[in-house]
């Protein structure tokens, strides 16, 4: 398969003083729905793994009232930051900046491997990626994850048993050295030059 290259960053800002979990994007509808990860940083914070005061989930998009629905069931109000709308490259920022970032997405048997633009965006951010699918195995993430090593992939919800690189990266937030995705990894598989050398050598 040939994928879309990842776009190189020019620009490489500080994280953000807190330790951030960020999503940026749409919901459509209840199509994507947070409810899972949010419970389970909830109880993370209930039950000490993580300090209140250390923690900001920072969203941007269009689907603000949605996410403050979701925020209140989980009463997760201190911690929210709703940036609304805000242009490309401010998003594109927040992703960069964010500790962790949060993917929602699904699969099912006919339709596996939705490599949506978004996640091109966070894996160019090199922060690590939570992808949190619905449905069946998706043997197409699961490759990319494993040979990228860009975050975790947690199926069904089941985030109490799949979710350990969202505390590797708090530890690491808490020791003063954030954790990132290796960009020599990104680039040997996403990088627009091997993109195009390989529909080359497919042509040929």
């Amino acid at each position: 398969m040939l994928y879309n290259g990842v776009e190189s960053r020019n620009t490489h800002p500080e994280k953000f003083k807190k330790f951030t979990i960020a999503y940026t994007g749409s919901l459509f509808g209840e199509e994507r729905d947070p409810s899972a990860f949010l419970n389970y940083l909830d109880q993370s914070i209930a039950d000490t793994l993580m300090e209140r005061e250390d923690i900001q989930f920072v969203y941007a998009g269009k689907d603000e009232a949605l996410m403050d629905s979701y925020i209140k069931k989980y009463s997760l109000q201190d911690v929210f930051v709703n940036k609304g709308v805000v242009a490309r490259e401010q998003a594109l920022e927040i992703q960069q900046r964010a500790h962790i970032n949060l993917l929602l997405t699904s699969s099912n048997p006919n339709y596996q491997g939705i490599l949506t633009g978004k996640f091109f965006e966070y894996l160019s951010s090199l922060t690590p990626i939570i992808a949190n699918i619905k449905g069946t195995k998706d043997l197409e993430f699961d490759e990319i994850f494993e040979s990228t090593q860009c975050g975790q992939i947690v199926y069904n919800n089941e985030f109490q048993s799949n979710a350990g690189v969202l505390f590797e990266a708090y530890t690491h937030y808490k020791n003063g050295h954030p954790i990132k995705t290796d960009k020599k990894l990104v680039d040997e598989k996403f990088s627009w030059e091997n993109s195009v050398l390989e529909m080359l050598n497919r042509i040929s």
